[in-house]
């Protein structure tokens, strides 16, 4: 298995099937909640939280693993239950760095009595040795992204667990907009769940209204289409921008930035940069950082850097007194990166 890329995961679990795996208060072990589908996480967490108040847990602390280390982790949380019974939730848990003196261990095998451990964490790094001790002495709960063909499922489950109801069809219909995104999907229902109101069942028409003129498109989408070859997407997301009234430099730009970062991710893979490293050194968005690097590992840099000279190509001309409409001149710079890669 590659270096620093996440361990495999089991697909398409909904939020009913990650609840039941919950073990009751007080746990046995400390628990891992693996959210790489980040919103299944975010309920599962609720869930987790309500849970302890109904075991009559009154004290919740959260820390964070890239703010502490696992010896003030055990300080802080050694009083255990001198004032009650407490859920201690570690957020960002793959962050916390391993210790050579046992003390990360010495804190799995044995929690502070009174405290009931939970760590989260969207994916954990197998060169640090922490990586292990987790799975060793955690009960661990995967909340992967749902299988591609059970979207549509995981995303009506998603709406029930906010008290709304989405036919089928509206389910199909989201999934086609966000384009299998979970975060997408729960950002975007949002919008839909304040437009609906008091209404609780969510209809085509509703999911019309509040998504078709709102898509957004992510931001290596174009610029993966157009590695790729994609002649009839990268034309179709151009389109998407233009009538969502993106500004033509801004478009440019976006997708010119777009293609130098993943002509550094590929440099950074190409080094044996772990995933976790990528992201923290070209400042990703820790929630599509992942996803950049998936895209950007689908291309060489001799693929990459001529599709840069030509976005750049294009800047210079749509800044000049050229008489060409902005759209043509985009369409052109696509069909050019294309029959550049075709000659490779």
């Amino acid at each position: 298995m590659a270096e620093g890329r996440k361990r495999p995961v089991d697909r398409a679990t909904s939020s009913g099937e990650s609840s039941s795996k919950i073990p009751p208060f007080p746990f046995t072990k400390p628990v891992l909640i693996l959210s790489e589908n980040v919103p299944e996480g975010e309920i599962l967490l609720s869930k987790i939280r309500l849970r302890a108040g109904e075991s009559g847990i009154e004290s919740i602390d959260t820390y964070y693993g890239d703010e502490i280390t696992w010896e003030d982790l055990a300080a802080e949380t050694s009083t255990g239950n001198l004032f009650g019974d407490r859920l201690v939730i570690v957020r960002r848990a793959g962050d916390l760095k391993s210790e050579r003196d046992g003390t990360d261990e010495q804190f799995l095998k044995a929690p502070p009595a009174g405290a009931d451990v939970l760590f989260v964490a969207e994916a954990l790094d197998n060169r640090k040795r922490s990586t292990k001790l987790f799975e060793k002495h955690c009960h661990v709960i995967k909340c992967p992204r749902p299988a591609k063909d059970r979207m549509p499922e995981w995303i009506a489950h998603f709406a029930r667990s906010r008290g709304y109801s989405l036919q089928p069809d509206a389910a199909e219909m989201v999934s086609a907009f966000v384009e299998d995104d979970p975060l997408r999907v729960s950002n975007e229902l949002e919008k839909v769940f304040l437009y609906a109101g008091d209404r609780k069942e969510i209809r085509e028409e509703d999911i019309a209204a509040c998504m078709i003129f709102t898509r957004k498109e992510m931001p290596w989408t174009l610029a993966d289409h157009l590695l790729s070859g994609q002649v009839e997407q990268a034309l179709q997301s151009l389109k998407r921008h233009d009538d969502a009234g993106t500004y033509s430099g801004i478009l440019l730009a976006s997708i010119a930035t777009q293609l130098r970062k993943m002509y550094d991710i590929t440099c950074l893979r190409e080094m044996s940069v772990p995933r976790a490293e990528i992201i923290q050194r070209l400042a990703l968005n820790k929630y599509y950082g992942y996803q950049e690097i998936d895209a950007a590992a689908r291309h060489r840099k001799a693929k990459i850097a001529p599709a840069i000279a030509e976005s750049l190509r294009t800047e210079a001309i749509l800044k000049s007194v050229s008489i060409i409409p902005d759209r043509v001149l985009l369409e052109s710079m696509v069909l050019a990166i294309l029959l550049g890669l075709a000659r490779r």
